[in-house]
């Protein structure tokens, strides 16, 4: 059904003539971008006034003097007094003697004494000895032979 659907154009005597011209394009090259001066306005120039300084007619006379300060130097460190008195230590000097160090005794612990006393004999299970698991499959194979069995 598709291929029997054509387009039909109608003809022309339109033809072209002479050379087929097509202007040739600028390289690209990128553009200047324009220069961008924020404005501001917190100091606009013009406005702000120029300094007054009154005039008067006070003149230095003479020299001008100023104090020499001496040069830096580390300070003396004084010497350490001691203040005199007439108390000297009369007669021998005793002091006590301390006892030397010896460990303190160990405190013998006091067990609580019952009437309480075992009889028969103290049976202890066994332990089950440890071994790997069996494998699921493994396990699943004697459980079905246990019930083939039965």
């Amino acid at each position: 059904m598709s291929s029997d659907l054509h387009q039909v154009r109608p003809e022309d005597n339109l033809k072209p003539e002479g050379d087929f011209y097509a202007p040739e394009k600028p390289q690209f090259h990128p553009a200047e971008r324009p220069v961008q001066k924020p404005e501001d306005n917190l100091r606009p120039e013009g406005e702000r006034p120029s300094q007054i300084r009154p005039e008067d007619n006070l003149k230095p006379e003479g020299d001008f003097y100023t104090l020499e300060k001496p040069g830096f130097r580390p300070a003396e460190r004084p010497s350490q007094k001691k203040p005199k008195n007439n108390l000297k230590p009369e007669g021998d000097f005793y002091s006590p003697k301390k006892p030397g160090f010896k460990p303190a005794e160990k405190v013998l612990q006091t067990k609580p004494k019952d009437n309480l006393k075992l009889e028969g004999e103290f049976t202890v299970p066994d332990k089950q000895k440890f071994k790997p698991a069996e494998k699921l499959n493994v396990l699943l194979e004697k459980i079905i032979c246990g019930l083939k069995e039965k």
